[in-house]
Parts: C-alpha cells; structure tokens; sequence
C-alpha cells in the first residue's frame, strides 16, 4: 500500500467522521481533505476544484435559484388550503399529512417541507379530531420520500452528479435524467399505500403535541407576488423542465438551461441578492464537488482498487445484481439512522460503483437503491433535520419511530431489490 493510498483513505474516513459529527462542519471537513489530496500532489487543481465550476454544480446553483422563485408563488399555499379541506378519518388525515409534505419536496428541501406543515397539521387534526401525534410522522415520511422524486427542480441536476461519479471512477454507464425517478416509484408507492392501508395503525395514540404557530411559516405558503410576475415563474420553471429532458436535442447543458432560468427569474426581481446567497449558502453545492473530487482521488491513487477488492471480498464477490442491491440498501438504510442522509449517499455511492465494476455488473440498480434507502432516515432524530424535526414537534421516542418506520423500511426493500434490477433490464 503506497503512501498516497494511505492518505486518501485517511481523509475519506475523515470525511465520513465529518458528517457524522456535529463537532466539525461539513463542508470546511470537506474542502480541508480536498486541499490536502491537492497539496500532496494527488490531485491536480483542475482535479481538486475543477467540479466547483463543473456542469453539475453550474446546473444546481441554477436549480437553487429556480426553486426559491417557485417558492414565493401561491403554489404551495394552493395546495395547502386544498389538503386542509380534507375530510376523514385516520386514513385519510394520515394520506392528506403525507402528501403535501411529499409534493413540497420537489420545490424545496425536506426539513423546510415538513416545518411549513406543521402548522396545517393542527388545522387537519383540529377538524378531523384526529391525534396530531399520529399526523407528524406520516408528513416526515412523506418529506423523505418526496426527495428528488420527480425529475423537476434540482432533481433535475442529480443524475448528472451521479454520472460524474461513474466518469470519475473510469466506469461507461451513465443515467438518464429520469432513471431515479422510475426506479424509485414502486417502493415509494407501495411503503406510502401500507402507511395508509395498515401502518397507520402503528403509530402512537396519545395527543400530547402542541404546534406552535409561526407567522414565518404561514408567511412561505403565501405569495406577495404581482400576478404577472407569478405567472411569468411558471412559465419559465415548466420551460426549463421541458429543455431539460431535451437538452441534447436542443444543444444545451443542463448548466446553461439553468443559469438561463435563474437569471430569468432574478432580471424579473422575483429574486434579489440576498435570496440568492441565503439558497445557496444552504445547499449541498460544496459537498458535492468536494465528493466528485474525492472520487478521483480514489481512482488516481490506486486506493479506488484496493476498496473494491475489499467490499468484493465483503460481500462474497458476488455477481447476482439482486445480492448487491439487497446488500447496500440494507447498509446505507441502516447507516441513514445516525448519519446526515444527504452526505451519507454521497460516500457510499463511490463505494457501491467501485464494488459493481469489481463484480463485472451495472452500478445504476445499486446508486438508485442507494438514493431510495437513504431517505428512509426518520427512526433516530439524527438521522436528518427531517427527523429531527418530527422528534422534537411529535414527542416521539426512539421506540414510536421504529414502530412505526421499520415495516416501511423492510417493504421499501422488498420492493426495490425486486424492481431495480428488472427495470435496469437485469
């Protein structure tokens, strides 16, 4: 083993205790290990901070612009005040707590989804005399699942990260823009009917919650918007959609289609300097590119090898797609309850490309069996600000949460172990 092995698998465990730990930010964890694989030769600098600039990035600060003009239309109030009407029992309080959180997530992230709910899940559950307690959980789910589900909005940008990881790793496969989504439709359905059908049952009875009203939250589901201006969003959010799936047609980088769309909705004055950086500050740009640059750390070290040799080994070098689906979705499931979900896919993806070119077998079954598990992150509150969320505003133990989440889990894996490999055509 060589010294730059040594090193790049020291920072990569170093990354992994990064964002594992609140003690150390992630990003300065993130950017201190690339700047030390970039001083010790390993990478180049267009190889250390080439990705910060790279399509993918370009193309998610774009997207991150888009859905903060999307977010101050009456959009989301729309479907808000839709779902509040609802009427029924459990299972109907339960679905409608579910859904909107879910639909939220594809305009924004998971823990601003299931805040900017609270406050219609005490409306639901004072008119429907349903426990608000058996409401918090089902809307955490359903933020969860709602993650990049569509390909819309910044999960526009995700299989183009998932494809620099391939090309960085030396693999030729490569995702389409709605491969995630299509792989991932049949376990987040089904987990969502058995909440609805039966698991709602497994959540706890008593109504000890209090939701705090919060003029800030009420203040995101409404629009100060002129009409024009709201419909101008529209139109240039479906637009840029549209370019998206036709991009090669048309010639465009996702990239370009997305800085076009930003700088269209900030000329407009939908979104000023200050929303700007306040949406990016927020995301995930810096791990990303940080992470797409650790992956060509692992490749031009050597270390990229030495790994997949060891998880080869690890799971009996095996070459039965529906074996290696089954192993990483029950990792990274179980991992996700104590890890940032978010940063956790992005270590394990690298990992799970390098084990599949080991076995001779497709990567996209495993990466889209790696995003569906990691979402599953509700049954501990460190396993997402998501959960941290439902912990703090439902009471919940450690014990309600795996009552209730451990059977969605299972169903999502059942599920997914079955369908990915078939719809990849293995």
């Amino acid at each position: 083993m060589t010294f730059q092995m040594v090193l790049v698998l020291l920072v990569f465990v170093f990354i992994c205790v990064s964002i594992s730990s609140s003690k150390i930010p992630t990003e300065l964890g993130c950017l201190a290990s690339i700047t030390v694989l970039w001083l010790a030769g390993i990478l180049s600098t267009d190889e250390a901070w080439g990705n910060f600039v790279g399509n993918t990035v370009i193309s998610m600060i774009g997207m991150i612009i888009l859905g903060g003009a999307l977010q101050k239309t009456s959009l989301l109030g729309m479907i808000a005040n839709a779902l509040t009407k609802m009427k029924g029992g459990d299972r109907v309080m339960v679905a409608a707590a579910m859904l909107f959180p879910f639909l939220m997530c594809q305009f924004t992230g998971s823990t601003v989804a299931l805040i900017v709910c609270l406050p219609l899940l005490a409306t639901m559950a004072e008119t429907s005399h349903v426990p608000k307690a058996r409401l918090i959980l089902p809307a955490a789910l359903g933020a969860q699942l709602g993650i990049g589900f569509f390909p819309i909005g910044m999960s526009t940008v995700l299989f183009l990260q998932k494809n620099e990881f391939l090309s960085n790793l030396g693999s030729t496969e490569s995702m389409k823009i709605y491969d995630i989504c299509l792989s991932r439709i049949p376990g987040a359905v089904i987990a969502m009917l058995f909440v609805i059908l039966i698991g709602y049952k497994l959540l706890p009875k008593g109504d000890d919650v209090v939701i705090v009203e919060d003029a800030r939250m009420e203040s995101k589901l409404t629009s100060t918007l002129p009409k024009w201006k709201e419909n101008a969003v529209y139109v240039i959010f479906v637009v840029a959609m549209v370019a998206m799936f036709f991009n090669d047609s048309l010639g465009l980088t996702a990239g370009q289609i997305s800085v076009v769309a930003a700088l269209a909705v900030v000329i407009l004055g939908v979104m000023d300097g200050k929303d700007v950086t306040g949406g990016l500050i927020h995301s995930p740009i810096v791990m990303v590119a940080c992470m797409l640059s650790l992956a060509t750390a692992l490749t031009n070290s050597g270390a990229a090898d030495l790994i997949s040799g060891a998880i080869g080994n690890l799971i009996g070098s095996a070459s039965n797609m529906t074996v290696v689906v089954a192993a990483f979705f029950l990792i990274c499931s179980i991992l996700t309850q104590f890890m940032e979900n978010g940063g956790l896919v992005n270590v394990l993806t690298p990992l799970a490309i390098l084990a599949c070119m080991n076995s001779g077998i497709s990567a996209l079954p495993v990466i889209c069996a790696l995003e569906l598990s990691s979402i599953t992150a509700i049954m501990t509150p460190m396993a997402s600000g998501t959960a941290a969320a439902a912990f703090g505003a439902g009471k919940y133990s450690i014990k309600d949460a795996v009552k209730f989440g451990l059977p969605v889990v299972i169903i999502e894996m059942v599920v997914s172990v079955i369908w990915m490999p078939i719809y990849f055509g293995f």
